[in-house]
């Protein structure tokens, strides 16, 4: 039961580029060896490979207070001045959306955030993100109970996967986004 992390990083560049057509693009992560946030690194820069106009660059953060990523973050423009949109592949895209509100880089960086927490719905609302890619845990959890249900007491066949859908959500479907489907 998951979903499919390449496919989530390759629709974070779809979104990425209607939002700023090309130029510099980071993709942040926190954990350095995550599989999903590899994939979703993979995923991102394959869409943008054959495209001459846009660069991605990945870049790791380490984990640790606000004033610890926006250091990150000072020292990642100081760098790389020319970055218009950010992709986070975890959950802490409100921390990053502040940071560029605070610096009065919002109106310049597009924010793509994976993981539809209250955080970042908040993120969404006050336009410090742009939009958030969701997978739905709540139904992943829902339905691996299900699934586990379904294989032991009725003694069903499972499939042998089951991908969840990625949801796209956008300040203007935030408010009534509920990630549980059943």
């Amino acid at each position: 039961m998951a979903q499919n992390p390449y496919r989530g990083g390759q629709c974070a560049g779809h979104i990425m580029k209607l939002l700023k057509g090309s130029g510099k693009f980071s993709v942040l992560r926190f954990y350095k060896d995550s599989y999903n946030l590899l994939e979703r690194l993979r995923g991102f820069t394959d869409y943008f490979k054959n495209d001459t106009n846009c660069q991605v660059i990945e870049t790791i953060s380490p984990n640790g207070t606000n004033q610890v990523i926006f250091n990150f973050l000072d020292n990642l423009f100081k760098s790389e001045p020319e970055i218009n949109g950010i992709f986070a592949t975890h959950t802490e895209g409100f921390i990053i959306g502040q940071y560029l509100s605070y610096t009065n880089r919002k109106n310049k960086v597009a924010l793509i955030s994976y993981d539809m927490q209250e955080q970042n719905r908040n993120g969404l609302m006050t336009g410090n993100i742009d939009c958030v890619i969701s997978q739905r845990p709540e139904y992943q959890g829902y339905t691996s109970v299900n699934e586990i249900f379904k294989s032991k007491v009725l003694l069903q066949e499972i499939p042998q996967r089951i991908f969840v859908p990625i949801d796209v959500i956008f300040k203007e479907n935030a408010g009534e986004y509920n990630p549980i489907k059943l």
